[in-house]
């Protein structure tokens, strides 16, 4: 930050905290987003030494009051959900008072303001985060798979055969498979990780590549268009619905699905048993959000 020390706003410790999340992290968009919406229209222009506890407990407690953002049309005036789902929208004032403290905390490690007691006493609201939802058996996850079309279902089948998240599948390259292993280049945490396939992910991406070159995406729409952030929502919904409704685990609320822990566990298990790898939908977090949406 080139600004003098004393003028150090909000702003100011945002963008350079979304600078260093662009570096280091997967997760600066999403930074970036949620601090545009819902912490630079309030807080933005004030100067960290005039930050105080009780303006930080006022923001948290006034947006927690306010209806969710629904997605407006540049130029438009900002649209709003008609009612407040209370528990849902404590829940994203959290996660934004957190990134709102990662931002300060980064600021105060600079020097740039002398002491953090201001947003250190502020605490999140309590009893809000809601459950994970279980994961999916092989019928649920058979049936979810026969609701999704053309090169959607290849993605969901992807998913569900390794665990990696949207923006990690649609960024994967076919040359980032090799010898029964996917390498992910970039996950959320900044850093690469390899995903171990079982011999039914070995045969689904072996089929996925071939004749195809080293540079061209893995997963692509049915034009052969590379998919784009947040292209999965609609569809998701869509191939719940269709797949039941009245489930709760493939409720229209559900966006996609995900086994971020225990695919590399179970691949190994599968391997060591020398017996028909078991379809991944035995996960501790099989539905796993695609997009997180700001309530």
């Amino acid at each position: 930050m080139r600004t003098a020390r004393g003028s150090l706003t909000v702003a100011d410790a945002i963008a350079d905290y979304v600078a260093w999340l662009r570096t280091h992290r997967a997760t600066a968009d999403d930074a970036e987003r949620r601090a545009g919406k819902l912490i630079l229209p309030t807080l933005g222009k004030i100067k960290l030494t005039d930050l105080t506890t009780a303006r930080i407990v006022h923001w948290r407690d006034r947006m927690a009051e306010t209806p969710a953002l629904l997605r407006t049309a540049p130029g438009q005036k900002q649209k709003y959900k008609p009612q407040i789902d209370k528990r849902a929208r404590r829940a994203t004032i959290n996660r934004t008072l957190t990134t709102l403290k990662a931002a300060l905390n980064r600021a105060f490690a600079a020097g740039h303001i002398d002491d953090d007691t201001a947003w250190r006493r502020v605490k999140p609201f309590e009893n809000v985060t809601a459950a994970r939802p279980g994961y999916l058996s092989i019928t649920e996850a058979q049936r979810l798979l026969n609701a999704s079309e053309g090169a959607f279902r290849i993605l969901v089948h992807g998913a569900l055969l390794t665990g990696a998240r949207y923006g990690e599948l649609t960024a994967l390259r076919t040359r980032d498979y090799h010898r029964g292993k996917l390498h992910i280049a970039r996950s959320k945490s900044g850093r690469p990780r390899d995903i171990t396939l079982t011999e039914e992910g070995v045969a689904f991406f072996s089929r996925l590549i071939l004749g195809r070159a080293g540079d061209e995406f893995l997963f692509v729409h049915n034009d052969g268009t590379p998919w784009r952030k947040s292209e999965q929502g609609r569809l998701m919904r869509k191939a719940c619905a269709r797949a039941d409704r009245s489930r709760r685990r493939l409720s229209s609320a559900t966006t996609f699905v995900g086994l971020s822990r225990r695919n590399e566990r179970d691949a190994a298990n599968s391997r060591r048993e020398k017996s028909r790898p078991r379809q991944y939908c035995n996960g501790r977090a099989a539905l796993w959000p695609f997009e997180r949406h700001l309530h």
